[in-house]
């Protein structure tokens, strides 16, 4: 376990090395730097992105991919050298950031419409920084991912299917490893719970940090939310929870197709990557959880959002590059563009821009053009409020603990009062609800 422990403290401080020696070997003057969390496959499609940037700018860019981001990115800021820009997933970093003053205001304009004109909450929030009561803007997202969801193979099975399969939990799906992050595919449950359970308000205040009885972590709602997925992947006795704390998501996922391993599988649009030529189709998530009637009241989403560390013109320049609705375009071309190159399947983007729609790319499968175009257009104009993760939203500190309490809880589910004290007390001591994102949920028309 030391061994373990050591060599990954050895990865992280080399990654924080590398930083360093990009900011050195290719000073802001010269270009821009980016920091972010793809590597390899990722890595090469967001490079082919900026490379259409450098070549309509002339401005260099400097990329640097990294699966310890957060500290990496942590460790860049308190030495003095932080990248021009980062992408990042977590909200709350990033107003924790803001807050400390590191991060550069936004005001660009995209076709003379403000960067909350062209998202629309809760993509765009405008946050106060220290004591000035002004508020802006200072990030927004470059790719998004849809929640909500459960997949299933549809040439095998049909929302007939479901009570069926609801009593044995082995029919889910699930794999709670992730590196640094484990947790966070069964946060993503209690979370979806909730919100459908509850709804927005609920959802939002607790995200927030709000005090009171119906937000509080051992409050009724949170903890029926966690009852209710315990008791999902423990049906019929099966010990899929348990075994989830040693497999990791991506290939729990897989499972869907391998043999197949299991029948439903609670993730994102991303997961789509991991189900090779399946043709899978999905449900919203109320209709297989109990105490929602079958009503779904909200969309879950994630996003990747980039910040600017350093206020310089090319930084600006590529900031404005990247929110246009034009560059996200690119993006779904350039994984087209991969996809027909390798005989791959990886999923086509989506984003939270209006106009930014593209098919599941050449080869695709109708059924697959179908299953893309129903996620673009729920995210375009979402029947039901679309509320960001709540976990992402929350402080650092708050949502690292909501990783590890739930791999405690699927270990031992007696365990839940302990657990959800514990949570709650962190929250009084972390969460500043004055100073976190005003809107977490959107509004439908």
């Amino acid at each position: 376990m030391r061994r373990g422990l050591l060599v990954g403290a050895v990865l992280v401080a080399l990654a924080v090395l590398a930083g360093f020696a990009v900011r050195l070997v290719f000073p802001a003057e010269r270009g821009v730097t980016v920091l972010a969390s793809w590597t390899r496959g990722e890595a090469e499609l967001f490079e082919r992105v900026l490379a259409e940037f450098t070549e309509e700018t002339g401005i260099e860019v400097d990329y640097q991919g990294t699966t310890a981001l957060r500290e990496v990115l942590l460790s860049e800021v308190d030495a003095g050298v932080p990248p021009d820009v980062a992408i990042v997933p977590s909200v709350g970093e990033l107003t924790q950031y803001a807050q400390r003053g590191e991060l550069t205001a936004l005001d660009f304009e995209l076709d003379d419409r403000s960067l909350g004109e062209v998202y629309g909450a809760p993509w765009v929030n405008e946050v106060r920084t220290g004591r000035d009561t002004r508020t802006a803007a200072y990030w927004f997202p470059v790719k998004v991912d849809l929640k909500s969801l459960v997949w299933y193979d549809a040439a095998a099975h049909g929302p007939d299917d479901f009570p069926r399969l609801l009593e044995n939990g082995g029919s889910w799906c699930l794999g709670m490893g992730s590196d640094a992050t484990s947790g966070w595919p069964g946060t993503d449950w209690v979370e979806d719970v909730l919100l459908q359970q509850a709804g927005p308000e609920v959802y939002e205040g607790w995200a927030r940090g709000e005090e009171g009885p119906s937000t509080a972590w051992n409050g009724e709602a949170v903890e029926r939310a966690w009852r209710t997925f315990g008791e999902l992947v423990a049906a019929g006795g099966a010990t899929r929870g348990v075994q989830s704390l040693t497999r990791d998501y991506g290939n729990a996922s897989a499972g869907l197709n391998k043999g197949p391993v299991c029948q439903l599988d609670h993730q994102g649009s991303h997961a789509r990557g991991n189900y090779g030529d399946l043709e899978a189709a999905f449900a919203p998530s109320a209709r297989l959880f109990p105490g929602t009637q079958g009503r779904q009241r909200g969309w879950e989403a994630g996003a990747d959002y980039a910040a600017m560390f350093r206020g310089t013109d090319e930084a600006e320049e590529l900031m404005a590059w990247l929110a246009a609705p034009s560059t996200q375009r690119i993006w779904s071309e350039a994984v087209s563009d991969r996809n027909a190159e390798a005989s791959g399947t990886l999923p086509p983007p989506l984003f939270a821009a209006p106009g930014t729609d593209a098919s599941a790319g050449p080869g695709a499968s109708a059924a697959a053009d179908e299953v893309h175009d129903a996620l673009a257009a729920t995210l375009a104009d979402p029947p039901e409020p679309l509320c960001l993760d709540a976990s992402d939203v929350m402080p650092p500190a708050l949502r690292d603990a909501f990783h590890q309490a739930v791999l405690t809880f699927l270990a031992d589910q007696s365990r839940l009062p302990a657990i959800l004290d514990e949570l709650e007390a962190i929250r009084d001591t972390t969460a500043t609800p004055d100073r976190a994102i005003p809107s977490v949920c959107g509004e439908t028309d």
